[in-house]
């Protein structure tokens, strides 16, 4: 009976391990958030966008499914044809549990891709539950995450990405493109010093599609 118990198990793990824990990949292009915004801030998010991905993430997250989303994220730091985003968001709006492994990863992922790329991870829509477990993990490894968004939703996170990438100038040491991109930085400039003179085109973006 308990050899039984013991193989049921393994098979649940095994089969769980397949499973991927990703609901959902976005990037700002993806998403229209509530927040209102003139015509030209819409078209350079939309231009822009790129620049904040996301991984919604679902489930009970454990070492044994954790190791894909690991190499998917190393991916975006070492991925030769592309410029690494600015901001990555890991949402957890739809995550029962986390074990250790996970919170591991999401630090040491959070500490190469700033010290690499100047990439910002976040994590957001944490429950209390998770939350809580968080901080039996130790002072050492919430010191290496950044805790802005822990209970903010993904939406409203998402909003205060817009306004980071709405108000970044060209000629930051950790500007979203590289020199070679200045024209197009340039242009971005252009785009929202219009959306902030015509106050009175300001729309609503619409509410989030899930």
């Amino acid at each position: 009976l308990m050899s039984g118990f013991i193989l049921t198990v393994f098979q649940l793990i095994y089969e769980y391990a397949h499973v991927d824990i990703v609901n959902r990949r976005e990037t700002m292009r993806d998403v229209c958030t509530v927040k209102e915004r003139s015509p030209e801030m819409r078209h350079a998010l939309r231009r822009f966008g790129d620049k904040v991905r996301s991984f919604r993430l679902r489930g009970m997250l454990f070492f044994a499914n954790c190791v894909s989303f690991k190499l998917e994220l190393e991916e975006l730091l070492e991925d030769p044809d592309a410029h690494p985003p600015k901001f990555i968001v890991v949402d957890f709006t739809d995550v029962v549990y986390a074990d250790s492994s996970v919170w591991d990863v999401l630090a040491n992922f959070s500490m190469r891709a700033q010290s690499a790329a100047a990439s910002e991870v976040f994590l957001c829509a944490l429950s209390s539950a998770l939350l809580e477990d968080l901080s039996r993990q130790g002072t050492q490894l919430s010191l290496r995450l950044r805790m802005d968004h822990f209970q903010h939703s993904y939406l409203h996170t998402l909003e205060r990405l817009e306004d980071e990438v709405l108000k970044m100038a060209p000629g930051q040491e950790h500007g979203l493109l590289q020199a070679s991109d200045s024209a197009d930085w340039r242009d971005l400039v252009d785009i929202v010093a219009r959306g902030f003179l015509q106050g009175t085109s300001v729309v609503d973006r619409g509410e989030l599609e899930t």
